[in-house]
């Protein structure tokens, strides 16, 4: 009686295909990973100059809105300022 082993020893047709395509993605794949870390620098450049002039203009809208509040104080007061002598003259 012939006693089979239990480990293969040919693989599949199915198991070399996987594993040549596998090669051939990451053969193809490292090349364009590696290409589009380099270019990618431009870009960080670009966001980094639109960042600032967000900030920019997020600092100066902190600005007008300051002076915004203050000038509604302002014409508050005088508004307060007119119902009073509105008040005398009435």
């Amino acid at each position: 009686m012939k006693l089979r082993t239990t480990t293969p020893v040919s693989k599949s047709l199915r198991t070399r295909f996987v594993l040549v395509a596998a090669t051939i993605i990451f053969a193809v794949a490292a090349p364009i990973q590696i290409s589009q870390s380099v270019s990618a620098d431009k870009y960080d450049d670009q966001i980094a100059a639109l960042q600032q002039a967000i900030d920019a203009a997020q600092s100066q809208a902190t600005q007008m809105a300051a002076q915004a509040q203050t000038l509604q104080t302002a014409v508050a007061q005088i508004q307060s300022q007119v119902t009073i002598i509105q008040s005398q003259i009435d």
